[in-house]
Order: structure tokens, then sequence, then C-alpha cells
């Protein structure tokens, strides 16, 4: 079904043009689509009391009409070709919802001031603190383990205009949605969602086809930062980290504000806390504990960053690390950069999740310059530590979250392995 497994990765690679990717989409993975509609579905209905029609609606209205040419010739080939070929029913608008989430999720959150999913551990260095000088980004998504299963695909584009460039994403959608990515021209993406900002711009395009116009179409860090920024809503504010054969930069992105650092040589870590003044103007919380997960794990990847000469089995260490600084001690929870938020007996300062809250790390993901150049990137499925989850054990030590049986699924993972995957 796909073009091959690796080592707990789907990989599937589209070629050609618009309609011809979205063809190749649709009729490879239009069944799994279905099932990550059905896994969002359910958990949209959960957080917001509202059914599938009515974000549906909401997508349409707000986003259809702002579309990219290319990107919805795209979107609308899919749908076809999985009818045609796999007799499924989904619609385009279907697809615009699931690539709209991070929208609607903003949109709650800034007329009901509710926390977004973030958590996502990341990092970027260069020069005196890599072993060879290349750049070296790291980036562990953390996810509901309810819907992670979804991620458990690894996308290599060769468009018929742009850039060839790789993401690890789930069945349609057109851009990653677990922050990794990189093009053959040396551009690394990652990012991890701004804590506390709570704006929101509806006049504006979807961050989903932003951020694949800034992989597809960019050779600089200049070119991602126009794409990004462009025409912004402020869905999902993050602190996007790139790298490029010039140097890497950190650029933090709100919904009125962003700010912009660029370094030929050194370091930058995220963790889904606010580092410039200026986007403070928008923020709603301050950074004032240990405990809350955005500065443990600020501070721990400081410490492990800064050390410098990192390679591939520094960064999968640093990945895999559960050091909580609040407690000084090696315990996995929410304060890890490895998280473990199903083991934390204790609510976050921010999310204002219940405990043993079932989210956390389901992957990691290593790419060097070199590497973005060539068509190489060092990959994990599952917890960077190697620890496995299993749905049935969770729910017979927590009752309290029964009404996740039959959609909480077991995460199991993979080995870290390179996957060297070319570009011709």
């Amino acid at each position: 079904m796909y073009s091959q497994k690796e080592n707990g990765f789907n990989v599937s690679t589209f070629k050609g043009s618009e309609v011809e990717i979205g063809e190749k989409h649709g009729r490879l993975l239009g069944k799994e689509i279905e099932k990550v509609i059905e896994r969002f579905s359910f958990a949209l209905t959960n957080d917001y009391g509202k059914d599938w029609q009515w974000f549906r609606d909401f997508s349409v209205s707000n986003f259809s009409e702002r579309l990219d040419e290319r990107i919805k010739s795209e979107m609308n080939a899919i749908p076809a070709s999985s009818a045609k070929h796999n007799g499924t029913s989904f619609k385009f608008e279907d697809l615009l919802t699931l690539n709209c989430i991070a929208e609607i999720d903003s949109y709650f959150s800034a007329h009901e001031k509710s926390a977004v999913d973030g958590r996502c551990s990341s990092f970027i260095a260069n020069g005196k603190y890599t072993m060879d000088g290349d750049y070296i980004l790291g980036h562990t998504t953390w996810w509901r383990y309810y819907l992670a299963n979804s991620f458990k695909h690894f996308f290599i584009f060769k468009p018929e205009s742009g850039i060839p460039f790789a993401m690890q994403s789930a069945p349609g959608f057109l851009f990653s949605f677990t922050d990794f990515y990189y093009n053959k021209s040396g551009i690394a993406i990652s990012e991890t969602t701004l804590d506390g900002i709570h704006t929101y711009n509806a006049g504006g395009t979807p961050l989903f086809q932003r951020l694949r116009l800034a992989i597809q179409h960019s050779s600089t860090v200049e070119d991602a930062v126009y794409h990004i920024t462009k025409d912004n809503t402020g869905a999902y504010p993050n602190d996007y980290l790139i790298g490029s054969m010039d140097g890497i930069a950190l650029l933090e992105l709100g919904t009125f504000n962003y700010s912009l650092m660029k370094r030929k040589e050194g370091f930058f870590v995220s963790s889904n806390r606010v580092q410039f003044d200026n986007l403070y103007s928008e923020c709603t919380i301050n950074y004032d504990t240990l405990n809350d997960s955005d500065t443990s794990r600020f501070l721990r990847l400081n410490e492990l960053v800064s050390s410098g000469k990192l390679d591939n089995e520094s960064a999968k260490r640093i990945l895999s690390d559960h050091y909580d600084s609040y407690r000084r001690e090696n315990r996995p929870g929410k304060n890890t950069i490895c998280g473990h938020r199903e083991t934390e007996p204790l609510r976050d300062t921010f999310d204002k999740r219940p405990a043993f809250f079932t989210t956390g790390s389901i992957d990691g993901k290593i790419v060097t310059g070199k590497g973005a150049v060539s068509g190489s990137s060092t990959l994990k499925w599952g917890k960077p530590c190697g620890a496995q989850f299993s749905s049935e054990e969770f729910l017979s030590s927590h009752p309290e979250y029964e009404w996740l049986r039959g959609h909480l699924e077991d995460i199991s993972p993979g080995a870290w392995y390179q996957f060297d995957h070319g570009w011709e």
C-alpha cells in the first residue's frame, strides 16, 4: 500500500503536479484518511461540544475562498481519487476541516481563553555547538495518545513546481502538524506552540497553507519567514526553529507581533515558552515557576544543548531525557523533554489538564543541513526513550479515563534509524 515501511513509519512518496500528488495521496491513503477524520472528530466534539458538521461549516465559511489555487487543486484531487479507488465518501470540505484544526483550536482559545495542546520540545545548533559545524535540529512531538497513531507516516514530495521536501505527517494533511520539515535546499523547520497566547485573526490565511508553501518554496530563512508570516491568522502561535546552509534562526510568531533572531553560529531551544518581550503583549501568563512544563524543559534544553559538540547520538539522548528541573531528579513526567504526561499526578500550571492526562512524546526526529540537502534524517516512532504505552494497562490503572475506551490506542515504539531516502 505504501511506498515502503521504515521501522514504525509508513513512507509514501508523491511526485508530479498538484493534481497528480493529490490523486496518489487519495489512492494510497484514502481508507486511513477516514480513520484520521474519525479520530479528530471524536477529539473536537469532546473538547468543544460541537459535531463535525459545525467544524466543517466553520472551516468552509472562513477559509475555502482563501486557498492558494495550487493547494486547492491538490486537496480537491484527494477525495475524488479515494472515492474512485477505495469507495470512500469524505469530501473536500472534510479535508479542509482536518487541515484547519489549528484554526479551530485557536478560535476557541481566543474566545474561551482555553489552553491549546502545545507541548513539544525542539532545539537547533550549529558552529562550535556541533561536531562538524553543520546545523542539527531535533524535535519531539507531544500528542494525545488517542490521536497519535495517525502520525506514523513520513511523506516525501517531489513536486513539479518548487523544491523537493519531506515531512512527518498523517493521511489527509497537506502540512506536517507534527512540526518537522526539511527540503533539498537545506531548509529545515520545526516548531513548538506558545502557551498563554489567546489572540486570533479571522481575516488571515490558514496555517497549514502558509507552512506548506514555506517548505515547498523556500531556499533561505527569509523565504520561510515570508511565507509563514504572510496573512497570519495567529493559529497556533509558535516558536519556529529554522535551519539553513547560511545559519540558523528563531522566528517567534504570535497573531499581531513577531520577532526574528538569526545566528551564524549558536543555538536556539524551544519548549512552548514565549522568549521575546514584544510577544508578551499578547501573552496572558507569566513563566515564573519551575513547576510549569514549559520552563522546566526550557532550562533543561539550554543546559544540554549549550554543552556543545552535538551529533546524532547526543541529539537522541537530549530528546530521550527524563530530568525534571523542578524535582531535580530523573523522573519522566510533564516537565521532561521526553514527555510522559500519563504518569504525572500533578496539574500543570498552564494546561489545566487533569492528573495522568493521556498525552506525551510520540516520536523523535533529527536532521542536519547536509542531511536535508542529500535527503536523509534520523527518525524514531514512539517515545524517544523507547517506553511503550499500553492502553489496556493505563485504563485498568485509571478508570477515570474509561470514556476513552475504544479510542485510546497502544503506542509501540520502533528503533532509532537513519533514513536515507534521497531526492532522485
